[in-house]
């Protein structure tokens, strides 16, 4: 009787210290999976921390190397101080322009550059480009598309302007606070350069439906008394693709002597 008491009571103890095993081995794989867990926390931490303060010092060293880049430019003779914006260092008739001994050379009077090009806003550089004394001399082509393609290929401040996303809302303004003077030939230049940027296709993607409109509209104000250019920027509007994109997305009311789109 006494022998199977104590084989009963060795069997709970070998039960017990069994389970105290098990239980010290599950703690001891739980304190270890926490603090694996707990690492790897930190090191996630760490890492988010590092990619936040190397995006942040991407971020300063762009701005910093694009302030540098403006100084840079505003120290050049094509940075006007008064009006804080950037202009021609030279004009017809002036001294420069009279010195020199082509057109090849009163060309490069005007060119622009790079480092302008890459700090000037878009209404600056279309101010620029549009006062350019070459910059319609593509009204000679047959076709003013190509024409227009080539000076934009030719002229690096109009193959920019041409790339740039804003292009759109820039015209906008232009057109809204400019009036054509038919009887100017700076004001003709700069609305057929302006007609012209507005006859290309991408400008499209850049306005909403109803600023498209409006564009359209500003775009008739001015050439409605003009019937030659009239006839010769809804040509370029046809080479150009832009009809085909506009009758895409609106339905054209009327093309002369106005251009009149609305939402379908």
């Amino acid at each position: 009787m006494w022998e199977k008491k104590l084989k009963h009571t060795s069997i709970r103890i070998v039960l017990i210290l069994v389970l105290s095993l098990l239980v010290l081995s599950s703690c001891t794989r739980y304190k270890r999976n926490t603090e694996q867990e707990s690492q790897s926390s930190i090191t996630t931490t760490t890492e988010v921390e590092e990619k936040n303060n190397t995006s942040t010092e991407t971020i300063t060293e762009v701005e910093s190397e694009t302030e540098d880049l403006v100084k840079l430019a505003q120290d050049t003779i094509w940075y006007d101080e008064s009006s804080d914006r950037f202009r021609f260092p030279y004009h017809e008739g002036s001294e420069e322009w009279e010195k020199a001994p082509n057109v090849m050379a009163r060309r490069e009077l005007f060119e622009i550059p790079d480092i302008v090009l890459k700090v000037i806003l878009t209404d600056n550089l279309l101010q620029l480009v549009s006062d350019y004394p070459y910059a319609t001399d593509y009204i000679y082509y047959e076709s003013f598309q190509d024409g227009f393609l080539g000076f934009c290929d030719g002229y690096p401040g109009a193959k920019e302007l041409l790339e740039r996303e804003d292009l759109g809302k820039s015209l906008l303004a232009k057109l809204e606070e400019e009036k054509w003077v038919s009887d100017d030939p700076d004001s003709t230049r700069h609305f057929l350069i302006y007609h012209s940027f507005a006859g290309q296709p991408c400008i499209l993607d850049q306005l909403s439906d109803e600023e498209v409109i409006h564009l359209y509209d500003l775009v008739s104000d001015s050439w409605e008394e003009e019937d030659y250019w009239r006839k010769k920027i809804l040509q370029m509007y046809e080479d150009s693709g832009l009809k085909e994109e506009l009758r895409r997305r609106f339905v054209i009311v009327s093309e002369s002597p106005r251009l009149e789109l609305k939402v379908k």
